[in-house]
């Protein structure tokens, strides 16, 4: 099943992070949540635990900001969950891309993509953080403690 996402007529970032935070919310099990236009993200977009979703780039880019002056941002933060990401276009150029403006030298991160105690598959798409602080990642794969595991694939 698909849960299209289209932000038409959606004019303010934080009308934008709420109305994908929603799509992400409602999707069952094993559904896709495509992008139907570019998007800029000033918030993390969490995936909540035990959700089972693919984010279908379908040749759009998703452009975070990382504003934190201290403390961790993640721009998708896998949270337990399962994430798919594809790009299902024709031309294969969906991206999700991450700028952070505030050098927080080593303490603290700036992630593309935290996967936290989940799995996180990559089947296609351009992961990319552009710097702007010490600790920039495109994926983090956080364990966060003693007998826990998170996983990361690359196909």
């Amino acid at each position: 099943m698909v849960a299209n996402y289209n932000v038409m007529g959606v004019a303010k970032a934080a009308e934008v992070i709420i109305a994908i935070q929603k799509a992400i919310a409602e999707a069952k099990d094993n559904d896709d949540v495509v992008l139907y236009k570019n998007l800029s993200l000033e918030e993390t977009l969490t995936i909540p635990a035990d959700k089972n979703i693919t984010l279908n780039l379908n040749g759009k880019t998703i452009t975070g900001t990382d504003n934190n002056t201290t403390g961790n941002f993640y721009l998708i933060n896998n949270n337990r969950g399962n994430l798919t990401i594809v790009d299902n276009s024709a031309e294969k150029t969906g991206k999700i891309t991450l700028k952070a403006t505030t050098e927080r030298n080593w303490n603290s991160s700036s992630v593309v993509v935290a996967n936290n105690l989940g799995t996180v598959t990559v089947k296609g798409g351009t992961i990319k953080h552009s710097g702007g602080t010490s600790m920039a990642y495109g994926i983090d794969n956080l364990t966060n403690g003693a007998n826990t595991v998170a996983t990361l694939n690359i196909e």
